[in-house]
């Protein structure tokens, strides 16, 4: 063997060995950082189960997220599967390998609490929605009580028949900053309004969102408010009046009902009446109210 060929043989030895070396190193560090995540995972878990388990202080004041969301995503079967739920979405972008979790978890809550089981008689689009009642792009899913109607906020919940005189609203949050319940506060006695979960980022973990909190919120008080065809299908014509409200401040449709005064509204978003008792407007009907006719006859005789 000539000294050529022996410098070529060495030449390719070191190659090899320094690729062989590169090699190493590489593997070191991808080991290394898949060590490092799985270290910080097995911290952050106990961490994120240990924070979804706080209950915040109940304040008057509600937590508002940063971001504003009008995107709503309604259809009539999905209304009919999920009734008295508004959900807001937002489009992101993410990374196709990162999976939901918390889009999961939600659908979990949502499949248990609505009793979501798909049946061989559903329609392609029926069974679909209960499989995945959510879209990916969820951030807000608002949940209304019975008795209650969903506000223009996310976080707001009114209750159907009007606002009662001596009453308020109180907000707790639950787990980190992920569920928010309303209450509505009437006469000294507290009924559940509504919840309302928020989604920053789908892939965060399932862990963040408790689910005895909503299923709390549906065992709760119930409010007793008036069942009525009216208030689902609005008042007749018959019924209405254009009258000028005091606290709005405008001319609406009016009615006059022996529970009180009620305004009329057509909700573009939820496609129905959206009807208010107005306890002013009440007050000034009552007062204004000529005076019984036996009265009337009591007081010419004397």
């Amino acid at each position: 063997m000539n000294k050529t060929s022996v410098d070529i043989i060495r030449s390719i030895r070191k190659t090899f060995v320094k690729e062989l070396q590169y090699s190493s190193v590489i593997i070191i560090l991808i080991i290394s950082a898949l060590i490092f995540l799985t270290i910080r995972s097995l911290i952050r878990y106990p961490i994120a189960y240990w924070k979804s388990k706080r209950e915040g202080l109940i304040t008057q004041i509600p937590f508002i997220p940063s971001e504003v969301f009008r995107n709503f995503k309604e259809d009539k079967v999905w209304k009919k599967l999920l009734p008295g739920v508004r959900i807001q979405c937002k489009k992101t972008s993410r990374t196709k390998f990162l999976s939901n979790f918390a889009i999961r978890k939600v659908n979990k809550i949502l499949k248990e609490n609505y009793d979501l089981e798909p049946n061989d008689g559903d329609s392609y689009s029926t069974a679909l929605i209960k499989r995945n009642p959510i879209p990916d792009d969820v951030r807000t899913i608002s949940i209304r009580m019975e008795g209650f109607k969903h506000g223009r906020e996310c976080y707001e919940f009114i209750p159907i028949n009007g606002r009662h005189s001596r009453s308020h609203f109180t907000y707790q949050m639950f787990g980190d900053n992920r569920i928010q319940v309303t209450n509505y506060v009437e006469e000294g006695i507290s009924y559940v309004a509504g919840v309302c979960i928020y989604i920053p980022k789908p892939q965060d973990w399932g862990i963040h969102y408790h689910c005895q909190v909503i299923k709390d919120c549906f065992q709760s008080r119930e409010y007793p408010f008036i069942r009525s065809r009216n208030f689902q299908m609005g008042f007749e014509s018959r019924e209405l009046t254009v009258e000028y409200c005091h606290v709005s401040e405008r001319t609406m449709l009016t009615s006059f009902q022996q529970e009180g005064v009620f305004h009329q509204e057509w909700n573009q978003i939820e496609e129905n009446f959206d009807i208010e008792k107005c306890q002013k407007c009440t007050n000034r009907a009552n007062r204004d109210r000529p005076p019984p006719y036996s009265s009337l006859t009591r007081s010419n005789q004397n």
